[in-house]
């Protein structure tokens, strides 16, 4: 930009300067006049209304007051400097590969696969195993697969039937419907449909929510993973001694656990990140792969090392990899 982004007393010049670089921004980005508006409202400046900002780039807006324009001017102008920086700083970032089909995640997708012909899985393991990102591949490639996480927030019948409407396709507002009515919505969504339901984070799910989606598994004939920590299968498991549970226990037909990525799954993340193949940075990463935050360590670890080198202009090396792992105050990793 050719304006102070700090100066506020603009001349004619200025002004003119501005709206030329906000009518070639809208066309570049292909935005509507709304969305630059509801872009500069959330920044500093304070918002300039979609007809303000036509009429600005048109050149009719203020008539006569001219020092209303130059207000406006400096407002798009620190819009405009904040949007150049961003994707300035965007191109020093690095472009995180999208999902890895790891053999970790693989064999969970066999699991969501034998779920979704009408069974019930369980999966539980620690964090960062890559669940969730499986999940989100999963349910994209299949229209009858509905992934919802579960939260402190859903974690009641209620709440949760309102928040697995919604990952359905339906709405269903809370104070306008009973707990029956949603229930019967939502199973007569899923029947006949062949879906299967997959609940991540599924430790926050009251016993009462539990029963609950095994109901709906009944009812609508759907398939149903229940995905999370290592509570999720021990209540689960509670069946065989808890009156409650032995209905949800006896339809269980595989559980699992993942606990450590295996060797090749690090590998496959490292081809990803194009770490050099037999590079000491491979064995230290396996190593991470191994402490907790397994898989997702190694992504961070990669992210911000790659960062780092870029910032210094330089290639990523062991150090910048070495030195990202201490930065996450993870237990120290043997070289």
């Amino acid at each position: 930009m050719n304006v102070d982004r700090e100066a506020r007393d603009y001349t004619d010049a200025d002004v003119a300067d501005v709206r030329q670089q906000l009518l070639e921004h809208q066309k570049a980005q292909g935005l509507s006049w709304a969305e630059i508006s509801r872009n500069i409202g959330s920044g500093p400046s304070g918002q300039v209304a979609n007809s303000t900002l036509s009429a600005f780039a048109n050149g009719t807006y203020a008539g006569g007051e001219p020092e209303k324009a130059r207000n406006v001017a400096w407002k798009v102008n620190r819009y405009l400097q904040a949007e150049e920086a961003r994707r300035n700083d965007a191109l020093q970032m690095p472009e995180v590969p999208g999902y890895v089909a790891t053999r970790t995640s693989r064999l969970m997708m066999a699991q969501v696969k034998f779920a979704h012909m009408g069974n019930i899985s369980v999966m539980v393991g620690e964090a960062g195993m890559g669940k969730t990102e499986t999940f989100k591949r999963y349910s994209a490639l299949q229209p009858t697969a509905f992934h919802l996480q579960l939260n402190h927030t859903t974690r009641t019948p209620g709440p949760m039937l309102i928040a697995l409407a919604k990952a359905t396709g339906r709405q269903i507002k809370g104070r306008a419907a009973g707990m029956s009515v949603k229930f019967d919505d939502i199973v007569g969504r899923l029947a006949d449909l062949r879906a299967v339901l997959i609940i991540d984070e599924a430790q926050h799910a009251n016993d009462a929510t539990l029963d609950l989606l095994r109901q709906i598994h009944d009812a609508a004939g759907c398939g149903l993973v229940l995905a999370g920590n290592r509570t999720v299968l021990g209540r689960v498991q509670t069946g065989v001694r808890e009156a409650e549970f032995a209905a949800l226990h006896s339809r269980v037909g595989w559980p699992q656990s993942y606990d450590l990525p295996f060797a090749e799954d690090v590998e496959l993340l490292c081809d990803a990140w194009a770490v050099p193949a037999g590079a000491k940075e491979r064995e230290f990463l396996q190593k991470v792969g191994q402490q907790p935050g397994t898989l997702r360590s190694v992504t961070q670890t990669l992210l911000m090392a790659t960062i780092a080198a870029r910032l210094d202009d330089e290639a990523r090396t062991f150090s910048h990899i070495k030195a990202a792992w201490t930065q996450q105050k993870r237990q120290p990793v043997a070289v």
